[in-house]
């Protein structure tokens, strides 16, 4: 987990979720799951092809916010509105492949929280940081 907090952009510590921090490490390191194109339940988003597509998009949109986000997971359960993004709501199958979408990605939640549960927790560390001083120097000149 050093490695991914040490790799992410500096963030405010009012936007730290101790636990969502394990699960966002997790997450990074996922590999991308076998992906159920051939589920009837997807149907309404068009050809074989196009459900690939659409949930190799949705699990990269997915695990780009589980490593990025240090929320909870419930910050997330709008992901899988991407999935079905164009589709009109009274679409013959919109509903089903909706509900198998929410289920996908409340799976790889349970999944990413299995792992972060499951990993040997780090001791905690107190760090301290001294900053030098800011001295302008006169003989630069900024604009």
């Amino acid at each position: 987990m050093e490695a991914y907090v040490l790799g992410v952009p500096a963030r405010s510590v009012d936007d730290l979720d101790p636990e969502g921090l394990p699960a966002a490490a997790a997450a990074a390191l996922l590999e991308e799951p076998e992906l159920p194109s051939g589920d009837s339940a997807f149907t309404a988003v068009g050809s074989h092809e196009e459900i690939t597509r659409s949930l190799k998009t949705l699990w990269r949109e997915w695990q780009d916010e589980a490593a990025g986000g240090w929320g909870p997971p419930s910050e997330r359960t709008y992901i899988s509105y991407h999935f079905t993004h164009g589709m009109r709501p009274n679409c013959k199958g919109y509903a089903q492949a909706r509900s198998a979408a929410d289920e996908l990605v409340a799976s790889w939640e349970d999944r990413v929280l299995a792992v972060a549960k499951g990993a040997d927790p780090a001791p905690k560390r107190l760090v301290t940081v001294h900053l030098t001083e800011v001295v302008e120097d006169p003989s630069h000149r900024y604009e």
